[in-house]
């Protein structure tokens, strides 16, 4: 079921001008059911596959940025020594 192709069909029957019989009209209902169900899982798995891509963007960034400060620290442990410092302590 394709929801483009169902809901064109629907929207040319309604304005086709020719009269829709009642059970017709609940058939149509019920496809219409069928219909928003199918649009709701599917942007359900647009949102999903939009929030993986948002990760995937996410990690690159967070990647760099780590990158960028771990090599900074690496940089200062060479010029910073440290010593402790005992003194007044018994």
């Amino acid at each position: 079921m394709i929801l483009s192709q169902e809901l064109d069909a629907i929207a040319r029957d309604f304005c086709s001008g020719r009269s829709i019989a009642q059970d017709e009209l609940l058939d149509i209902g019920q496809t219409m059911v069928l219909l928003a169900k199918l649009a709701k899982n599917q942007e359900s798995e647009l949102a999903v596959h939009r929030l993986a891509e948002a990760g995937k963007a996410g990690r690159v960034v967070v990647d760099q940025l780590a990158t960028e400060q771990f090599s900074r620290l690496s940089t200062d442990a060479d010029s910073k020594i440290i010593r402790p410092d005992f003194r007044g302590r018994t």
